[in-house]
């Protein structure tokens, strides 16, 4: 029977997360295909003005938060296992109890724990020192990592649906050879709430037509956003995730050649 390699653990624990992560997708989907955010339209007829507002909006399912929070877990436990078997390396019969992959707040720390950390081999800890896994530092994904992790012990992650600030809308008067006008949304990247102005038409538009119509086409864009302002700017939570996955795996490839 051939030996288990040290980082087979590490690799289950990274095929689990994209398990998590495929399952996410599919719920994602089926969500976003339900339509959450339904968008109403007020107007104005005695001054001709206008505004789209947000009508409806769903919450997200629970089963998407915690394919969320199952995804970002495994990938933070695949992280302490890499650390566990750098430490056998060096004390072969170690349990690993306190054991944990170094990821800190600010540099200082960071180097701090290294310098104090006699069980990693010189080897594994120059690794440890050029991925620079604290808040701002290279590794700086690491660390989002690690704080969503910990935040997702203590309560669910806050993502919801909303427009993204890419939307296209075009504003265009009719009898009149003018560029189509761009709306940009009101909100920019605020949680959206029902009643908010999603955007506004005002009589200055109107008055551009000499019927005073105009022809709106607009496409929008929803999403999921993880909306942890603390820990990083509100990002789809799907290219969240595989970002995590991508840097996870890359990390692992920069230790398993001392193993």
């Amino acid at each position: 029977m051939m030996a288990k390699h040290p980082l087979d653990g590490v690799r289950a624990k990274i095929k689990r997360a994209e398990k998590h992560l495929s399952d996410f997708h599919t719920s994602y989907d089926i969500f976003m295909e339900s339509q959450p955010i339904t968008l109403g339209r007020e107007i104005n007829l005695e001054r001709k003005y206008e505004k789209v507002f947000y009508k409806e909006i769903r919450s997200t399912p629970e089963e998407l938060l915690l394919q969320i929070g199952d995804t970002i877990h495994n990938l933070r436990s695949a992280l302490d296992l890499l650390a566990c078997q750098l430490v056998k390396l060096n004390v072969a019969d170690h349990n690993c109890a306190d054991v944990s992959f170094p990821i800190a707040d600010n540099a200082q720390k960071f180097d701090t724990a290294l310098g104090r950390n006699i069980l990693f081999r010189q080897d594994a800890i120059q690794i440890f020192q050029q991925l620079e896994s604290y808040k701002n530092g290279q590794g700086h994904t690491l660390w989002q990592l690690h704080r969503l992790d910990i935040q997702d012990k203590h309560r669910l992650l806050i993502v919801v649906p909303i427009y993204v600030v890419n939307a296209d809308i075009n504003i265009m008067p009719l009898g009149v050879d003018v560029p189509p006008i761009k709306f940009p949304p009101a909100h920019g990247l605020g949680i959206p709430k029902v009643g908010d102005v999603f955007f506004v038409i005002d009589e200055s538009v109107h008055a551009l037509s000499p019927t005073r119509e105009l022809n709106v086409q607009g496409k929008y864009t929803a999403d999921l956003m993880i909306y942890e302002t603390e820990i990083m700017e509100p990002k789809s939570a799907g290219a969240t995730l595989n970002e995590f996955v991508t840097v996870v795996k890359d990390v692992v490839k920069r230790f398993e050649t001392i193993f």
